[in-house]
């Protein structure tokens, strides 16, 4: 696909996440007030932002941070937290099909918003729209 015809893909994916863009700048902010609370720098909530792809995992991690930490307990935790990933990416499985090379990393990416997001519009659009790269830049953009 030519990089022209990228840009309305990128821009209807944009803007369609916008409105959660910008919850995550308020539950960000939150995060970071909370872990300022705990005793952290700065440069913590940035980092565990940074390695941490389930954001509810985040504030979990707070707490592992300023107890004895448990590796196994740390794993199972995140592991049933994270699960309900794999069941957003089972019921896309038909959309995400059609991504070729795209796939897997779609199906390992799925979050809430990005299963929202995609669900609510994927049927909906337009003709000029390369719904895989729809797809990953709502990945990529939350």
């Amino acid at each position: 696909m030519q990089m022209h015809a990228l840009k309305p893909t990128f821009k209807t994916a944009f803007i369609h996440s916008l409105p959660i863009l910008s919850g995550f700048v308020i539950l960000g902010t939150a995060y970071g007030i909370y872990m300022r609370s705990l005793g952290f720098d700065i440069y913590y909530p940035m980092i565990l932002s940074l390695i941490i792809f389930a954001g509810s995992v985040e504030f979990i991690a707070a707490s592992f941070l300023i107890g004895a930490f448990n590796p196994l307990y740390a794993f199972f935790i995140t592991l049933m937290v994270s699960a309900r990933q794999i069941f957003y990416a089972i019921s896309m499985l038909e959309k995400y099909h059609q991504a070729g090379k795209k796939k897997f990393y779609l199906i390992s990416a799925t979050v809430d918003e990005s299963f929202a997001l995609i669900h609510a519009h994927y049927d909906s659009l337009d003709k000029h729209i390369d719904k895989p790269w729809y797809m990953l830049f709502n990945l990529n953009s939350i």
